[in-house]
């Protein structure tokens, strides 16, 4: 199926499921599509495999539920130092070549995964392509979509997380405080829609490109994100 050999490493203290069901589901639907899934408990048991140019990592989950509440680690720290390694560390390719490491990393998540750790986890960097439906109550079809379009190397959070996180969102902040101006707007839509740098936009409304760094500032603050991923991917939300 193209995504023969694969392997996928999951970082979670428990099972890759809430329980022994859940994960005998996760894990057929990996071996559906070729792959091979084992479990690490900590996100530092990765560290001595990806010093390790032998070792073959395709793609990594992170269980965001479990490990977002542990209070002994600081989950963030944790990961920025794991992309840092994937950086620097190079595997070995099929030829005996040495070459960085193109890894996929995804974080595992429910519907009551808490909306402000999907946030910092999605703005971790371009190596993070998304978020992978974990829980009971996904099917085993969207989890073998999502599974599916991280392995191609295509960024993907399920439908019905990004509506849980619009719901979220609506429940915490005001109507007045999440309106846009026309201007505001105007930004938002060349933003969401077409992916327009600041200097496109700037050049678009015949602003400068600092009153537009402003404008995006304040649309940041009324959205609740920290960044243009971000943004685009809750605005498009919206728009559904």
């Amino acid at each position: 199926m193209g995504n023969s050999n694969k392997k996928i490493l999951v970082v979670s203290p428990v099972l890759i499921g809430i329980d022994e069901r859940i994960s005998e589901i996760n894990c057929a639907c990996a071996a559906e599509l070729g792959c091979e899934i084992s479990r690490v408990h900590q996100i530092r048991d990765l560290f001595p495999l990806i010093c390790d140019p032998e070792q073959q990592i395709d793609m990594i989950g992170i269980d965001l539920d479990y490990l977002s509440r542990v209070v002994e680690i600081d989950l963030f720290d944790e990961m920025r130092a794991l992309i840092t390694m994937l950086n620097t560390m190079p595997s070995r390719d099929p030829d005996g070549s040495l070459a960085p490491r193109k890894v996929v990393i995804v974080g595992g998540v429910s519907l009551s995964t808490d909306p402000a750790a999907i946030k910092e986890f999605l703005a971790l960097g371009p190596c993070v392509h998304g978020l992978s439906p974990r829980g009971p109550e996904f099917t085993k079809e969207e989890k073998i979509l999502a599974l599916s379009e991280f392995l191609e190397g295509k960024c993907h959070i399920p439908e019905r997380v990004q509506q849980m996180m619009k719901r979220r969102r609506a429940a915490t902040i005001t109507d007045s405080k999440d309106e846009l101006t026309p201007r505001q707007r105007q930004i938002l839509a060349l933003i969401s829609k077409r992916g327009s740098s600041n200097k496109v936009i700037a050049k678009t409304l015949n602003i400068s490109e600092s009153t537009v760094k402003l404008h995006l500032g304040n649309i940041f603050k009324k959205y609740g994100v920290r960044n243009r991923t971000q943004l685009a991917l809750f605005s498009q939300s919206d728009q559904k």
